[in-house]
């Protein structure tokens, strides 16, 4: 069995607090959280179903019912839907068990939306947005997940040092990110955040950028923003390489960039609102003179997903908590020319911060 009863009990008692009768938790990282299952998203509609007392039951097509039995052991009722009925009926014996017709219930980011509508249709139940309920739960991070986020970010750290000696003229950017693909799988990572993003010369102007088909050049700037997970938990760093002998507005534009990074990571400590880390390092651009080159927030919060609370933005004014992991990274934009970014993922001390990347940051 393995479902993490103290992370259940927590959820059922934010659903309180909430007023949610209950929350529809689909294939994914809340999924993952509360039961360490990983299984699937696709067109077949699976969920945990937690209600607000702390009990649960689960909806299940035939084709995962192993999966959710070696899961659930007996702890909950499962409720099985095959293809030739889909899952309409199934859900609303379900409901009608657990007296949830006409309850509200919150959908994490999982549910797909033409699902929704049909449950809330057919069941005369109320709706919600619960993304939240589990995000802001696993937001704050223990020791056996912080451990898991240092071993990930150590496997992008070495191949992070790699890459300033595999970075040549002539290397194509296909050949650079197979490249991390294939060191990540030699170091342990179970999967990719994303798609590694590599992008030289004009190509690294773009904030996320997906192409492949670019070629180093000499002088060039290149950008790399790598993540990995380990055993579920994952990292996130960018760093800017550049080949040969910068010119000085590409070093004026790295300096200002680092040292806003470095200034933002300052900031970050217990009870320090979330805007005013981004702030710090807006400002920092601005007095370079580079303020207009910098169109973004300056982190997100990093752990199960690679995007998730907290994020680091002028109009969040969250306080900082001990716990919080994200991302610090500011970065430069230059469209036509080149991009700079330099990107940490830290997470929050007693003190202070933690970083969880131990690259260089220098040019």
């Amino acid at each position: 069995m393995m479902l993490n009863r103290t992370r259940i009990n927590k959820t059922a008692e934010i659903l309180k607090e909430r007023r949610f009768d209950a929350l529809f938790i689909a294939p994914g990282a809340d999924m993952e959280y509360l039961s360490e299952m990983k299984m699937r998203p696709d067109e077949r509609l699976k969920a945990i179903v937690l209600l607000s007392d702390g009990s649960l039951f689960c909806i299940s097509p035939k084709l995962y019912l192993g999966e959710f039995e070696e899961c659930i052991g007996g702890e909950a009722p499962i409720y099985i839907w095959d293809d030739n009925d889909w899952f309409h009926s199934t859900v609303e014996n379900a409901f009608r068990k657990h007296k949830l017709s006409g309850k509200r219930i919150g959908l994490n980011s999982g549910v797909r939306g033409i699902d929704a509508v049909d449950i809330q249709k057919r069941n005369g139940v109320e709706l919600f947005n619960g993304e939240d309920v589990l995000a802001e739960l696993r937001m704050i991070k223990d020791k056996d997940e912080l451990a898991l986020m240092d071993k990930s970010g150590e496997i992008c750290d070495t191949i992070m040092i790699e890459l300033a000696d595999f970075i040549l003229p002539g290397k194509s950017e296909k050949e650079i990110r197979r490249y991390i693909m294939r060191r990540f799988e030699e170091l342990g990572a179970d999967f990719n955040s994303w798609n590694p993003i590599v992008g030289a010369g004009a190509n690294g102007a773009f904030g996320h950028y997906s192409g492949e088909s670019g070629f180093v050049g000499d002088r060039d700037v290149v950008i790399v923003d790598i993540g990995c997970g380990y055993k579920g938990y994952r990292s996130d760093i960018t760093r800017t390489y550049f080949i040969g002998e910068p010119t000085l507005k590409q070093k004026d534009v790295f300096e200002a960039v680092l040292g806003a990074q470095e200034a933002a990571e300052k900031m970050v400590a217990p009870g320090v609102p979330v805007c005013e880390i981004h702030r710090t390092a807006a400002s920092h651009m601005t007095k370079a003179g580079f303020g207009d080159t910098f169109h973004t927030r300056t982190g997100h919060g990093v752990g199960r997903e690679g995007h998730e609370l907290p994020y680091i933005s002028a109009s969040n004014r969250m306080p900082v908590r001990e716990g919080m992991c994200f991302s610090v990274e500011p970065n430069a934009s230059l469209p036509g020319e080149f991009g700079v970014r330099v990107e940490n993922t830290v997470t929050v001390t007693k003190d202070g911060m933690h970083s969880f990347n131990k690259c260089p940051k220098r040019m």
